[in-house]
């Protein structure tokens, strides 16, 4: 992957999608995407959410999950149209930031929140307001990348 500002990764729609292009086939990404899929419980009826879409990597399991319905959501537009593209019209998605005050409340049955905790600039903020947007007694699955192998 070329050197790209990372202020600038996810806006840019060709950064966006030379990012996208780097985690379908980089072996860490691709470990780490299948240790997180492999947490996914059946799903079926259940209303799920991926935040951080990165290519609906995560929505598109939950659609395999039977999951009844799939909202994603990301701060990077360019990263949403490559996820539509992808999903079409299976999964809604929402243009926020995970650093303001997030709507999702208590709508959710499994969230999935995959590398975004470290851009939280208020990371109990943002966490409570993930677990917010949890049903009672709902699932929530996220893991963060480890910096020694970044």
């Amino acid at each position: 992957m070329s050197k790209i500002h990372s202020k600038n990764i996810y806006q840019n729609p060709n950064s966006a999608l030379e990012y996208f292009s780097h985690i379908q086939i980089n072996p860490i990404n691709l470990n780490e995407q299948n240790i997180v899929k492999g947490l996914f419980p059946e799903l079926k009826g259940k209303y799920t959410l991926e935040i951080g879409c990165a290519g609906a990597i995560y929505s598109r399991e939950m659609l395999s999950k039977n999951a009844l319905k799939v909202d994603s959501m990301d701060y990077s537009l360019a990263m949403i149209e490559i996820a539509k593209k992808i999903t079409k019209n299976e999964v809604s998605y929402k243009h926020q930031d995970i650093n303001l005050n997030l709507d999702i409340k208590s709508k959710y049955d499994f969230i999935c929140a995959s590398y975004i905790l470290h851009y939280s600039k208020t990371l109990i903020k943002t966490l409570t307001n993930i677990v917010n947007g949890l049903k009672r007694r709902g699932l929530l699955v996220f893991s963060v990348p480890n910096p020694e192998l970044f």
